[in-house]
């Protein structure tokens, strides 16, 4: 089953999964009959070539910014990898988390605590 088939059956909640399919089907249809050039493997590798230049540049300007800063930790340039993959989907999955909470409408509160003043006074 296709990944944009799953997504669809698992947004909609796994109900009617055979009119989930075959509007999948359609919608990718549609786009490859709109936008014929976007599924060659050319254009994968443009992709991943522009993305590859992107990720080098970050890391070289992260390491100007290493340079310049001549008392800083050169071990914390590892974690550039890491925030560039795995911290940046995690705020992608918090933002949009909260775009659909604001949306819904959900009261979120910040969980006020309740006082009881039960610590000592030093003295």
């Amino acid at each position: 089953m296709d990944l944009r088939v799953r997504l669809f059956t698992k947004a909609n909640g796994g109900k009617s999964q055979a009119l989930n399919y075959g509007i999948a089907q359609v919608s990718a249809a549609w786009q490859r009959y709109q936008h014929p050039l976007d599924y060659t493997t050319e254009t994968l590798q443009r992709v991943l070539f522009y993305y590859a230049l992107f990720f080098t540049l970050d890391l070289l300007a992260a390491f100007v910014a290493f340079l310049l800063e001549r008392k800083e930790d050169w071990s914390l340039l590892i974690w550039l990898v890491f925030q560039r993959f795995l911290y940046r989907q995690l705020m992608y999955y918090v933002a949009i988390k909260s775009t659909l909470t604001a949306i819904r409408g959900t009261v979120v509160g910040w969980g006020k605590l309740e006082r009881k003043a039960t610590v000592p006074m030093g003295g």
